[in-house]
C-alpha cells in the first residue's frame, strides 16, 4: 500500500507543478524524493519510478530481480495480461521497464488527460503484483528475446558487458530464470 501512495504522491506533484519551469527538488515524508522538471508546452508528461532494492549478492537474486521486475507488467490480482496490455495502450502505448542491480526503473509516456491511468496502472503493478506462472513465463521469454538481440548486435554485446564489468554487476544466466518461481518472485 506505502508504493502506491508514493506513486500517487508523485503524479499528483506533477500535476500541480506543471506550471513552472525549472527542475524542482521535493521529499516526502517517507523519505522518498522526486525530481520535476515540467515543461509547459509539452503535449506530453514522463513518469518514471524508481523503487529502490538491495544489490543481489549473487546470480539467483540477479535473477530474481531481473524477473520480479519485468513480470509486474504482465497481469496483477485485478488485472489480466490483456487489460494491462490495453492500459498501456490507453495511456500512450509508451511503457519501459529496466532492472538495475539497485533499482527497478518504470518510464511511462504519456499525455495529461491520462495520468489517472497511468497512476491505476503504475499502482496496480507495485502493489498488486501476483507473479503468476505465465506472467513469469512471458518475463522469462522477453528476457532471453532481449540478450539474444543483444548478443546478436557486437556493439551492444560489447557495451553492455564494459558496462556489467565496471559496475561489478552479477549476470543471471538462462538456468537460473527458470528457478524463479511464483512464491519466490513474491517474497522478493
Amino acid at each position: 500500500m506505502r508504493r502506491f501512495t508514493v506513486l500517487l504522491s508523485l503524479l499528483l506533484l506533477i500535476l500541480t507543478c506543471v506550471s513552472h519551469a525549472e527542475t524542482q527538488r521535493k521529499t516526502l515524508t517517507n523519505g522518498v524524493r522526486i525530481l520535476l522538471t515540467p515543461v509547459p508546452s509539452s503535449e506530453f508528461l514522463a513518469v518514471a519510478v524508481y523503487v529502490k532494492w538491495a544489490e543481489p549478492t549473487d546470480i539467483r537474486e540477479a535473477a530474481i530481480q531481473e524477473l520480479a521486475g519485468r513480470a509486474m507488467f504482465f497481469g496483477s490480482l485485478n488485472r489480466s495480461f490483456e487489460s494491462v496490455g490495453a492500459s498501456v495502450r490507453q495511456v500512450g502505448g509508451s511503457l519501459d521497464v529496466q532492472v538495475t542491480p539497485q533499482f527497478l526503473v518504470i518510464t511511462c509516456l504519456t499525455v495529461p488527460s491520462q495520468v489517472s491511468e497511468t497512476a491505476y496502472l503504475l499502482g496496480e503493478a507495485l502493489k498488486n503484483a501476483d507473479f503468476s506462472e505465465d506472467a513469469l513465463r512471458r518475463a522469462r521469454l522477453q528476457v532471453l528475446r532481449e540478450a539474444k538481440q543483444r548478443l546478436a548486435n557486437p556493439y551492444e554485446n560489447l557495451r553492455y558487458e564494459l558496462l556489467r564489468k565496471a559496475k561489478g554487476t552479477l549476470t543471471w544466466t538462462p538456468e537460473e530464470l527458470t528457478h524463479v518461481t511464483q512464491k519466490v518472485a513474491y517474497s522478493y
